[in-house]
């Protein structure tokens, strides 16, 4: 016998939920309302931001630890981390802007020349970083091509800069990530036979960031729904490997508050740490997440 422990009220939308009607004439919906007229989703406008329902995040998260998001018709469009950091995603062109404020050492990203697939997924992007530093400027280039499966996880991502190439491989097993790797780092994450329902967090790629290369260097990145779609489960531990034989464990520890819409994950090695590294993410209402036992 299964137990289920739910913890919030809104239940998650099928992915890929097409409107149905009664009769032939009902035309088939985007997740805004409007018509599909050749069944493709309102992700397929190359030029435009994604909604997040699309890939089934229908309750998206609005503020992390130190960020607060703002989002526009279902698409995020701002992030904002005091005091000086501003990310903004933009439609018509398709860009990722990325400034930090400074009178004396400003610094800016701008992402461009964005390619993707037919589920609106990024496949191809370039990165130019510039900047002032003790009164010198300064200018960098890299560019990635970036792969997904059939479900829309991403599986790979080649890139390239001024002065390196990188390769980062994600391995999925049942809509789940369950491993990265990158030249000789590997992390792999254990859901456990408890599994908890993700809301549309990517804490994974938060994890793995902090350490790999990668051309989106921030995990906020993934929430703007670009970059493929998140696990379907949140795990409870991973093992971070440096080398073949030498590895640290971590366990991640759930708790929520229904009364702020706040779930908080709480990652602790298991090496003697005494303190946990604490993952904040609110909400606007209360998605679903259950135990199984």
């Amino acid at each position: 016998m299964k137990k289920y422990l739910w913890w919030f009220t809104l239940c998650l939308l099928p992915l890929g939920l097409a409107g149905c009607g009664d009769g032939d004439s009902e035309m088939p919906k985007n997740s805004d309302g409007t018509n599909v007229e050749d069944g493709s989703s309102s992700n397929n406008d190359p030029e435009e931001l994604p909604k997040l329902a699309d890939i089934g995040i229908v309750n998206p998260v609005i503020a992390m630890t130190n960020l607060s998001f703002t989002y526009n018709d279902g698409r995020l469009t701002e992030v904002f981390s005091a005091p000086r950091d501003y990310y903004l995603f933009g439609s018509h062109p398709l860009s990722i802007k990325y400034s930090y404020e400074s009178k004396d050492e400003p610094f800016n990203t701008v992402y461009q020349n964005i390619k993707r697939n037919e589920d609106g997924f990024i496949t191809y992007v370039e990165r130019i970083n510039s900047g002032r530093s003790q009164g010198h400027y300064h200018e960098s280039f890299a560019s990635a091509t970036l792969t997904y499966d059939e479900e829309g996880h991403l599986v790979k991502e080649e890139g390239r800069s001024e002065n390196s190439e990188w390769l980062v491989e994600y391995e999925w097993s049942d809509s789940n990530l369950v491993e990265v790797r990158y030249r000789d780092e590997v992390y792999r994450f254990d859901y456990g036979e408890n599994e908890y329902l993700n809301p549309g967090i990517f804490i994974q790629f938060s994890l793995v960031n902090a350490h790999t290369i990668s051309i989106f260097n921030q995990n906020l990145y993934y929430y703007s729904g670009l970059l493929g779609r998140p696990s379907k489960n949140i795990p409870i531990g991973y093992y971070d490997y440096y080398t073949s034989h030498d590895f640290i464990s971590h366990v991640l520890n759930l708790s929520y508050d229904p009364l702020e819409a706040h779930l908080d994950l709480v990652d602790k090695k298991l090496s003697g740490s005494t303190k946990g590294y604490h993952h904040h993410y609110y909400f606007e209402g209360s998605p679903t997440i259950y135990s199984k036992e």
